[in-house]
């Protein structure tokens, strides 16, 4: 049996080798006898090797944070192949909704050799040349996905805090985007929208940009996404909304909407599209749910119900 470890070697400042022991040396309380490590130099060379080994392969670990996970969840989907993950990035907002986000890397081990695993939506982004790019956690676009262009340039402060400083760049600038978007909700019904917004996301999980809860009634595994449109306004009226997002308490501003959909076209030439913390398309954009599409490992004291593996 083969485990295969996926290392983001920039996490924390390039130093995952301690990880990577640990990790090694809990794998074999799974029965796992062969453990293969990438640290590939790109997100396509990563996708490619482990590809590669994916018929072998009975266990994926992610030593990283949520870019580095997305590349293990484009080619685990749909294969019920347990993932498991160290969180050592700036953002693991998608480990963060399973618990797994404040465990250090001894714990994170533990939960990986434990074996206790959780069905979890994936979400799917159909791009405007027909392949598809699936992500986690959050698909941003206008003032989310200007924030992650400017977060991404900078280089110093690190964590969460590079995406503060962004956020007050952006705010200064505060482009507005024309958008045409078309839903599907979660009872079924439609709707469509047609309008300039601050920003147009599509969440899985709850938060995004290193713990910003941008959708706090989301959950990875209820089978449904949620549509967030952010309208325009003044400054002084935009940052107290944000002021609530950051506690959480902007549910009800009449400046946000938040839509539970399973489905969703979204349009607009002013912007591009990001999902987990990366570029990943330009617009036309379809973006749906798939259920269960990723099988992973979690704490037993996860947020819902988990299942011995």
């Amino acid at each position: 049996m083969l485990a295969v470890v996926l290392v983001n070697p920039a996490a924390r400042g390039g130093s995952p080798t301690d990880a990577v022991e640990v990790v090694r040396s809990r794998i074999g309380a799974l029965g796992i006898n062969r453990v293969v490590t990438l640290t590939p130099a790109s997100a396509a060379k990563a996708e490619q090797e482990l590809a590669t080994l994916l018929p072998e392969t009975a266990l994926v670990v992610v030593i990283g944070g949520d870019g580095t996970v997305n590349i293990a969840v484009n080619v685990l989907a749909g294969t019920r192949i347990p993932l498991g993950i160290v969180p050592t990035g700036s953002g693991n907002d998608f480990a963060s909704a399973f618990g797994i986000a404040e465990l250090d890397t001894h714990a994170a081990a533990e939960v990986i050799a434990a074996g206790v695993t959780r069905s979890v939506d994936l979400a799917a982004v159909k791009r405007p040349d027909g392949t598809v790019r699936r992500f986690a956690s959050v698909f941003a676009s206008g003032f989310d996905s200007l924030v992650n262009d400017r977060a991404n340039k900078i280089r110093w402060p690190r964590g969460h805090m590079r995406y503060n400083v962004a956020i007050a760049i952006e705010f200064f600038l505060l482009k507005r985007v024309r958008y045409t978007a078309s839903w599907v909700a979660a009872d079924g019904s439609t709707g469509t929208a047609d309008s300039t917004f601050l920003m147009a996301s599509v969440a899985n999980s709850a938060t995004y940009g290193g713990g910003i809860p941008i959708s706090p009634e989301s959950d990875a595994t209820d089978g449904a996404l949620e549509l967030i449109l952010v309208k325009p306004a003044g400054r002084l009226r935009l940052l107290n909304l944000l002021s609530k997002v950051f506690q959480a308490k902007h549910l009800g501003d009449p400046l946000f909407s938040a839509t539970r959909i399973t489905s969703v076209t979204l349009n607009t030439s002013d912007t591009r599209g990001y999902a987990d913390g990366d570029p990943v398309t330009a617009f036309p954009a379809e973006i749906s749910v798939e259920p269960g599409a990723l099988t992973l490992l979690v704490p037993a004291t996860s947020p819902a119900p988990a299942q011995s593996a």
